[in-house]
């Protein structure tokens, strides 16, 4: 008997001990942005930007190969491969270095493209990230109704306890009915299968938080008042504002690049080694040789002019979802800002019929424990006061709700 007791009295004492340890949404955002593998993701394709920008600033600089040949052209009689072109056979064996010249104007717009992508890819992190953390908040609310709701039917059930102690020894003396003592016991044990409900869901609503930001902790623990006020970020810098300014910087660029295969091109090569036709004589045939090139586009069918076209559809699209965007957000924020006020009178009223229910509680509880009240009465109180707080919690959180969803818009 004696170690069971200590058995239920340790495990009692672990619960206590987990629960004592409260995390805030600051917590679970820092963990969820730390572990998020999309977030990880955009920050390795900056890495990976940064190496095409140094790929590109390589190809810049002289490209030097080795070429080694090595041809027979056989003929018999008059019966081959013309020897004025052959010469017979070929033997090369060459260093060839080449570079393009005046191409800073050429190299620029792919620079640039690569500018934008790099922009493309933070805002895109700093986008996602805000979802992450409106999500987060989300679950965040849902766990903290749960904990509130399990908060007050904890001490609804203390509450029962301590009358039904009260009760019983007015039982004994013949001023209340077993009945009532019964209806009050049977109330108590109702609220500890709510409890256990209310745990249930509350452990739930904490797995789901802990998988949304990648904590593998199994641990439950209390959860902090929620903090979210309100914020809202200039147009002139919003992200969600920057990634249509970028997708126009894309079309540009795009523009640009087409240009640079109009521009001619201009540069230098040179070789050394051995180039020889007959091997007995090859060891004569070490030299080198040097030139420049040059290349113009004259004429390719207009195609410049269909990309142009091309681009102009793509910017015309482009412009058509930023206007769409801009309806809908603004539309959102109106609703959201209605739903806020709408909210705020029914926690005002809310907080008037809790204001009136916890007095008829403490006058029920003050009669009952006087032998002058009806258990019924009491219970019915109670009943009603824990529904006018839940109902008044889930106002308090859905004004949370809606100022985090307004923050997700006003951004």
């Amino acid at each position: 008997m004696c170690k069971k007791t200590a058995a239920v009295f340790l495990a009692a004492f672990a619960f206590t001990i987990s629960f004592a340890q409260t995390r805030s949404l600051d917590f679970f955002i820092s963990a969820g942005l730390q572990n998020s593998p999309l977030l990880k993701d955009y920050s390795e394709q900056v890495k990976w930007s940064a190496l095409d920008s140094s790929i590109l600033s390589a190809s810049r600089k002289p490209q030097v190969n080795g070429i080694g040949v090595i041809m027979a052209a056989p003929s018999y009689k008059g019966w081959g491969y013309d020897e004025a072109v052959t010469n017979g056979a070929n033997i090369q064996a060459v260093a060839a270095v080449s570079q393009n010249l005046f191409v800073k104007k050429t190299y620029a717009p792919q620079y640039e493209a690569l500018r934008i992508q790099n922009s493309s890819v933070n805002n895109s992190a700093k986008i996602s990230a805000h979802e992450l953390q409106r999500d987060i908040a989300v679950q965040y609310l849902n766990a903290f109704s749960s904990f509130q709701q399990l908060d007050y039917n904890r001490s609804l059930l203390q509450l029962l306890k301590q009358e039904e102690t009260v009760l019983e020894s007015f039982v004994k003396q013949g001023l209340y009915r077993e009945t009532d003592y019964l209806a009050l016991d049977l109330e108590k044990q109702m609220q500890e299968v709510q409890i256990s409900q209310l745990m249930i869901q509350y452990k739930a609503d904490i797995g789901q938080l802990n998988l949304l930001c990648g904590i593998t902790d199994t641990a439950y623990f209390e959860i902090s008042n929620p903090i979210i006020t309100s914020s809202i970020i200039p147009p002139s810098i919003s992200p969600f504002v920057m990634q249509f300014r970028i997708d126009s910087l894309r079309i540009l660029n795009s523009r640009s690049l087409i240009d640079v295969r109009y521009r001619p091109r201009f540069g230098w090569f040179a070789d050394a080694g051995l180039l020889a036709s007959n091997p007995a004589l090859m060891y004569r045939n070490f030299g080198f040789s040097f030139g420049f090139m040059f290349s113009v586009p004259i004429f390719d069918g207009h195609q410049r002019g269909f990309e142009y076209q091309k681009l102009g559809v793509s910017e015309s699209i482009r412009n058509n979802y930023q206007q769409f965007f801009t309806i809908q957000q603004r539309l959102h924020i109106n609703q959201i800002q209605m739903q806020l006020l709408e909210n705020d009178k029914l926690i005002v009223q809310e907080k008037k019929l809790r204001v009136t229910s916890d007095a008829l509680v403490t006058a029920n509880k003050t009669l009952l424990d006087k032998g002058q009240a009806s258990v019924s009465d009491f219970i019915l109180a109670i009943k009603n006061n824990i529904d006018i707080k839940n109902q008044l919690n889930q106002a308090e959180i859905t004004k949370l709700q809606l100022r985090n969803e307004l923050n997700y818009w006003n951004w």
